[in-house]
């Protein structure tokens, strides 16, 4: 496996929630980067801030969207759409540290619900 370094003079990416600021941006990454043709992504960006099973993350550099990912989480399976990174700054190691972090959100996610449904099988267990 190849190690993934910066390109000479990157700026540290910064990983953060999605603000409704960033979405011309989003969407403009998105195209560049030729996700979601045959989607409407305003569609799929209020989607996934509705229905709130995850993440929908940035990536930020000196206030520029350079990298995105929808991630999910639904109970039993996570998922990741819309793994984007501006296409200048793609091999840099960007689109792996948002892989990375969208991952550590979903194990932390699961080990969360499965505390939950422990709980809950004492509680029914002790009744």
């Amino acid at each position: 496996m190849s190690k993934m370094t910066p390109h000479p003079g990157q700026m540290s990416m910064v990983i953060r929630d999605y603000h409704w600021a960033d979405r011309d941006a989003v969407i403009d990454l998105w195209k560049r980067c030729n996700l979601g043709a045959h989607k409407d992504p305003v569609q799929d960006i209020d989607l996934k801030l509705r229905v709130g099973n995850g993440w929908l993350l940035v990536g930020d550099v000196n206030g520029d969207i350079v990298a995105t990912a929808m991630v999910g989480y639904e109970g039993h399976r996570g998922w990741i759409n819309y793994l984007a990174v501006a296409p200048h700054l793609q091999k840099s190691g960007y689109g792996r540290r948002l892989m990375e972090h969208a991952e550590e959100l979903l194990r932390t996610e699961a080990k969360k619900r499965e505390r939950q449904w422990r709980s809950a099988e004492l509680k029914g267990a002790q009744r």
